[in-house]
């Protein structure tokens, strides 16, 4: 690999017939285009090297994220779809999470994704006849409660407002949201807060 037009031209010429017939003008163009189409799939395959790893796909990134099942309901795409960097980690991480839902993991995921999670709470216990005068009243649902405090977003996302939803959903980042709702034990309900 790494041979250039001229190398392939040269090599072609050396397979070629000796003889005043296999010197013409004409032949030297035809064994300059087959040198050029060599030169080309000689280029692609060293590219090729790089399209294997989902690290550092991108020509064959639509593929990469077709086989992974990017964007679904759970691994929305990442908005711009341009920005092949975040469409990157995004696969990365699809592709890492191979399970778990313990706090370093969700952290881990969201890491991979580009997000710094600066911590996750879930500190919320249910107020019982055991508890102090001081203790918020939580009932038995908030149990099953935790805070996502991401500090920090991808470049180029944002946290969305959308005024018509109830106070403390009114802030969302879709994309990390679906990917923590998705790995969460299933009786959890998640909590986001965002740097503002």
């Amino acid at each position: 690999m790494g041979l250039s037009q001229a190398d392939y031209a040269a090599q072609i010429v050396q397979l070629l017939p000796r003889g005043k017939a296999w010197q013409g003008e004409l032949l030297q163009q035809l064994v300059q285009a087959f040198a050029a189409e060599c030169a080309r799939v000689d280029a692609q395959g060293v590219v090729l090297v790089t399209e294997a790893f989902p690290q550092t796909t991108n020509q064959c990134l639509p593929d990469w994220e077709r086989v992974a099942g990017i964007p679904s309901a759970v691994w929305p795409a990442v908005v711009p779809s341009s920005n092949i960097s975040q469409r990157q980690r995004n696969l990365v991480a699809k592709l890492s999470a191979q399970g778990g839902q313990s706090i370093p993991y969700l952290i881990s995921v969201a890491t991979l994704m580009g997000y710094t999670i600066s911590s996750i709470t879930d500190c919320y216990s249910p107020f019982t006849c055991k508890s102090n005068c001081n203790d918020l009243l939580y009932g038995e649902a908030w149990a099953f409660t935790f805070t996502v405090n991401v500090s920090a977003l991808p470049a180029g996302e944002t946290v969305a407002f959308d005024g018509s939803l109830p106070m403390l959903r009114q802030y969302s980042n879709a994309r990390i949201e679906a990917v923590i709702n998705s790995l969460q034990p299933a009786q959890t309900v998640s909590l986001f807060t965002y740097p503002g």
